[in-house]
């Protein structure tokens, strides 16, 4: 019996084998390499990071087109809570003759024309639209506390907005639930045609 049979050792056309199928493995997680070390083959993989995709006031990504969005915000009915407290404070501001601001999600895809709504679960969303994009250094000193939303754009809302009672937002097949600021996707066509139906 040979020695590699007695130790146990893959031969040589196996580990050719295990090192071609590392090989393909590889390639779906670049970038990689594969060496071999005392006799078995490893695959050496970096990590990567996936990059979010930012975008400056105003502007966003060519695959987006054309089309209108409406991203929403959603308003907690508890006072302490910091999304309840940003929003009494724009409709203070609103009062004393302000501008109504809020900051875009966190791919600052949002731009003039588009839709911004507060979102008030089992109740209403309110729907304003954008009038103006900034960067986020224009970005309210109150909102300091708000950690990791540093880098969103801020969009200027019209004071003026259209109503939709929840029921109707769920005949629509908008989002039943919103988990922090957010593009809506499904039914996005049926409730700009609402909103405009409105204005």
């Amino acid at each position: 019996m040979s020695l590699i049979h007695e130790l146990n050792l893959p031969t040589t056309a196996e580990i050719q084998s295990i090192r071609d199928h590392l090989i393909t493995i590889s390639s779906h997680t670049q970038p990689s390499s594969v060496s071999v070390i005392n006799g078995t083959p490893q695959a050496i993989t970096e990590k990567t990071e996936k990059k979010q995709v930012k975008c400056p006031p105003g502007r966003r990504p060519v695959w987006l087109g054309q089309r209108r969005l409406l991203t929403i915000t959603p308003i907690s009915s508890y006072k302490k809570k910091p999304s309840h407290v940003d929003y009494v404070e724009q409709q203070e501001r609103v009062s004393s003759g302000k501008e109504l601001v809020w900051d875009d999600s966190k791919y600052n895809f949002s731009r003039v024309g588009d839709l911004f709504g507060f979102f008030m679960y089992e109740d209403e969303i309110r729907i304003h639209r954008i009038n103006k994009v900034s960067s986020p250094e224009e970005r309210l000193p109150s909102w300091s506390d708000n950690v990791g939303q540093g880098d969103r754009n801020v969009v200027h809302l019209d004071k003026e907005h259209v109503t939709i009672p929840w029921v109707t937002w769920v005949e629509l097949v908008g989002p039943h639930v919103v988990h922090g600021t957010s593009s809506v996707k499904t039914g996005l066509n049926e409730i700009i045609t609402q909103y405009e139906s409105k204005k």
